[in-house]
């Protein structure tokens, strides 16, 4: 009988289970859907920020490469295509490109005596005007002179006042000062050496 006794529990537990535990199994599916319910959720919310931060990132994306297009074409109205520059359009001399029917040392010889023409062509520019220069500032040292003695002449003849002298006294240095600072420039005109 104790064996009985102790084993009607277990039993009277086994046999009862069945009928509170599917409420319980119930409850824990109810629980369960709930939170599928939550999670399916919190998954769609999920996607629609990634399809939102996806939407975000393409319309960046497009700015920049809308931006990036519009400084390439400002490069290219600024310093030309490089295409252009490849097909030889592109800035420099271009000394080689027309030849001109002439070839090898022939075109070498015609191309140093181009340069040789042009360097004298410079010297004599530059000699015409240091002459030219001299010119000038010989007789702008003449005018200042004769202006000087009238000037020194009207002052002793009290013809002008003083301020009047010192007015023209300033202007007279002025000149003289200008005069001085073409010679100077002639100077060093005359001091470049003769092969440019």
């Amino acid at each position: 009988m104790k064996k009985i006794l102790s084993v009607f529990p277990v039993a009277l537990i086994i046999m009862a289970l069945p009928a509170f535990g599917g409420e319980t199994i119930a409850q824990q599916q109810s629980g369960r859907d709930k939170a599928n319910k939550e999670v399916s959720q919190t998954k769609q919310k999920g996607k629609e920020k990634a399809k939102e931060a996806d939407e975000a990132l393409q319309k960046e994306q497009e700015r920049a490469r809308e931006a990036g297009q519009k400084e390439k074409e400002r490069m290219k109205e600024t310093y030309g295509d490089n295409q252009d520059q490849e097909r030889g359009k592109g800035r420099g001399n271009a000394y080689g490109r027309n030849k001109g029917g002439i070839e090898g040392r022939d075109f070498g010889q015609a191309r140093a005596e181009e340069a040789r023409m042009k360097h004298q062509e410079k010297k004599s520019e530059l000699d015409r005007k240091v002459e030219d220069g001299e010119l000038r500032t010989v007789e702008a040292r003449e005018r200042i002179r004769v202006a000087r003695e009238e000037l020194e002449k009207e002052k002793a003849s009290k013809k002008i006042s003083d301020e009047a002298y010192q007015q023209k006294k300033e202007k007279i240095d002025k000149a003289e000062k200008a005069v001085s600072d073409l010679e100077e420039k002639i100077r060093k005109g005359k001091s470049v050496p003769g092969e440019i």
